[in-house]
């Protein structure tokens, strides 16, 4: 888990939580009370949008490189 320096949407809380742990930078969103599927799915909650429309706006932005300095 140490070695993923890429940005990841994940739904699997505890391998997330050890990752988060290991790279104390890193956005870890949770939806409390959400299951994958049914009445309490994750996918019609309103945070779930707005977060994942942040996650896709934070990867558009350029990447800044040591060279631009």
């Amino acid at each position: 888990m140490a070695a993923v320096k890429v940005p990841t949407l994940d739904y699997l809380i505890k391998p997330m939580q050890q990752l988060k742990s290991l790279r104390p930078a890193m956005k870890l969103v949770v939806v409390e009370g959400a299951s994958h599927t049914g009445i309490a799915g994750i996918l019609p909650r309103p945070q779930v949008i707005t977060e994942i429309r942040a996650f896709i706006a934070e990867q558009r932005k350029p990447a800044v490189s040591s060279s631009n300095y």
